[in-house]
């Protein structure tokens, strides 16, 4: 199945996945590829790192992950600015904002090992 223009809105690409993919397992796998991708083209100067990295580099064969780990190179607020700005401008017909959530607190894990500063 192909498309000859973009999709007109949200509902409209998520449907093309789930026609293209006809699979929900996998649809939901493109739905993410599709985010690490978008937002990764808007993350100031840094890396992907981790999960996210894995899965852009090598693909489907890889490990699933739904976050997007990045390293950063300047402060965090410089960071969050830009970042901001970029979202705000956007890419590719996506754009988006910054939204800060309270820091994950698993019950089984200890503190020293939950790292939220974004």
């Amino acid at each position: 199945m192909t498309y000859t223009g973009a999709p007109t809105g949200v509902r409209s690409l998520e449907q093309r996945i789930r026609n293209l993919e006809g699979d929900e397992g996998l649809a939901q796998r493109r739905k993410v590829s599709m985010a690490l991708v978008v937002v990764g083209q808007m993350l100031p100067e840094g890396a992907i790192k981790g999960g996210s990295a894995m899965a852009l580099r090598y693909g489907r064969g890889t490990r699933f992950t739904q976050d997007l780990d990045a390293a950063r190179v300047q402060s965090l607020a410089q960071f969050r600015s830009d970042f901001e700005e970029a979202l705000g401008k956007g890419w590719a017909g996506f754009s988006g904002r910054l939204v800060e959530k309270a820091a994950p607190r698993p019950p089984t894990v200890p503190r020293a090992y939950v790292n939220a500063a974004l």
